[in-house]
């Protein structure tokens, strides 16, 4: 929240460059909250553009965007909450991730119900209007698909489908549908507990339905080609086959041989490989063998030489006290 709480009229108005009175004036209050109308905002743009305010008019867009695209409230309102969002951003740089999260989290919880709309208004059914048309969808006929039980046929009005094709003729019934999303009906735990079963009345409703329509429950037979017989070959063509059959288990032979020579040429290839590597690892030892004994003489040698250099020091010096 902006400071703590929703700003006053006065702040708002000098945050988007706008007289108090005037936007105290545009002030409604729909569904209980506080807030503006679009078309009400949308002209303070347009007279701010003509003025030639950009800064004020950049001001009350965004605020527009912010309430109807962002922050969505009711259908062409910004309501305080949202302005709440856009002045905590304008003012103190706050980020919008976390009012986004929150507002996308709460519309997900509102609306991950457990039950189901099967009816809206005084439709036994539920009408769904779109852009170019409209249709109604029948629960009783896709309840199997939500998981629930058939238990009885449906009431043959419910399943009644009727399409609008034409949305500029018949607005007396697309009204009619329009209010009766007034008055939605749910169900949940009264469709029973989740499973496929269907009722045996169900399914004599369904047989008898799929009679009516012309729409059997088992496909057409499948047609089985018969096999043409095969006249007998000739004994020139018997014996053209044992030849290739001879042919082709020659090649078959040779192919097998030449398979084992390459087998064996390869492990005797490999075997080799074994036998030089060794060879190759029992010279590097040796080579390793004879250099440590060169090391090794040589270091008694060179002990020798500092032994013997100093015994001949030791001679030199009795010689010299001798004397």
């Amino acid at each position: 929240m902006y400071m703590g709480h929703y700003p006053s009229l006065t702040k708002v108005a000098t945050s988007l460059g706008i007289d108090a009175r005037e936007l105290a004036s545009k002030k409604v209050i729909k569904g209980g909250i506080e807030g503006f109308s679009r078309i009400n905002l949308e002209r303070c743009a347009l007279n701010l553009a003509e003025s030639e305010k950009w800064d004020a008019f950049m001001d009350v867009l965004s605020l527009i965007i912010y309430g109807i695209v962002l922050f969505p409230n009711f259908e062409n309102f910004i309501d305080f909450a949202a302005i709440n969002v856009f002045l905590a951003f304008k003012h103190e740089k706050k980020s919008l991730v976390p009012a986004i999260l929150a507002d996308t989290y709460h519309s997900l919880t509102l609306r991950h119900e457990r039950r189901v709309i099967c009816q809206c208004g005084d439709f036994l059914n539920v009408p769904l209007m779109g852009t170019k048309g409209c249709v109604n969808y029948n629960l009783a006929l896709a309840i199997r698909q939500l998981g629930y039980p058939i238990r009885s046929p449906p009431v043959e009005d419910s399943i009644t489908p009727f399409m609008v094709y034409d949305m500029t003729k018949e607005l007396d019934f697309l009204k009619k549908i329009r209010h009766s999303w007034d008055r939605v009906m749910k169900k949940g735990r009264e469709l029973g507990k989740r499973n496929c079963n269907v009722e045996g009345s169900y399914q004599q409703w369904l047989s008898e339905r799929v009679q009516h329509v012309k729409l059997p429950f088992r496909g057409p037979i499948p047609i089985i080609e018969e096999t043409p017989i095969q006249e007998p070959m000739s004994l020139e063509e018997i014996e053209k086959l044992q030849e290739k059959l001879a042919k082709s288990e020659k090649e078959k032979k040779d192919m097998k041989k030449e398979l084992i020579q390459a087998r064996q040429e390869y492990q005797a290839a490999q075997k080799e490989i074994s036998q030089a590597r060794q060879r190759v690892e029992l010279a590097n030892k040796r080579a390793r063998i004879e250099e440590e004994g060169k090391l090794n003489t040589r270091n008694c040698l060179e002990a020798a030489f500092i032994e013997l250099k100093m015994r001949r020091g030791e001679r030199d010096q009795a010689r010299v006290d001798g004397e």
